[in-house]
């Protein structure tokens, strides 16, 4: 995977990424014609980041039409009183293919749909809320939202996106709010960037 000589003055540091469920094979040893000696082996765990959310409706970036700002981290107000909030669960890896895009503060009983852009817009005002993603935007799922306001992905993100590692794209979800502050019928959730990885 990676190789290190010294490029940390006495010390050697090597980082990679890697990936759950799979097994590596570290070796050390010393420079060649070189007495070996003691030592100590560190492994470091850094958190992954899964998700990146962007693009708020709560006044901190580009301003919602008719100045209905949603909450903290939502997208513009709805008929509820917040923004829509897109979060998620599982993981930014391809071959996993469990990323779980779950929409809440949402107006009851109303469908919309879970978008993929591939650039950031930073926020473009549209309907009632604020566009993210872009350049293309690709429909990955049909959304029905529940009595409760909530709604998630069932499609294999990565597979129906035509995803790569490494590929960086964004996600929103666009749902009908025939009430909302601005009379536009539709609104959008807060955004969220992934950085994909194997």
């Amino acid at each position: 995977l990676d190789c290190n000589d010294d490029t940390c003055g006495l010390q050697s540091e090597v980082s990679f990424l890697v990936a759950t469920g799979s097994v590596y094979t570290l070796q050390l040893g010393n420079f060649p014609g070189a007495s070996g000696g003691t030592g100590s082996f560190d492994i470091t765990i850094a958190p992954v980041t899964v998700a990146t959310p962007m693009c708020f409706g709560d006044g901190s970036g580009n301003p919602c039409p008719c100045t209905k700002n949603g909450g903290a981290g939502e997208g513009c107000a709805n008929t509820t009183g917040a923004g829509g909030l897109l979060g998620f669960s599982g993981s930014n890896s391809v071959a996993a293919d469990d990323l779980v895009l779950l929409g809440s503060n949402l107006p009851v009983n109303q469908t919309g749909v879970f978008l993929q852009g591939s650039v950031d817009l930073g926020g473009v005002p549209f309907r009632d809320g604020l566009f993210c993603m872009g350049d293309p935007t690709v429909r990955l799922q049909p959304a029905v939202i529940d009595h409760t306001g909530n709604t998630h992905t069932v499609a294999m993100i990565a597979f129906h996106g035509r995803v790569n590692p490494g590929d960086t794209k964004y996600y929103q979800l666009w749902y009908r709010d025939p009430g909302g502050p601005c009379s536009n019928g539709s609104n959008l959730t807060n955004g969220l960037e992934v950085i994909w990885q194997p």
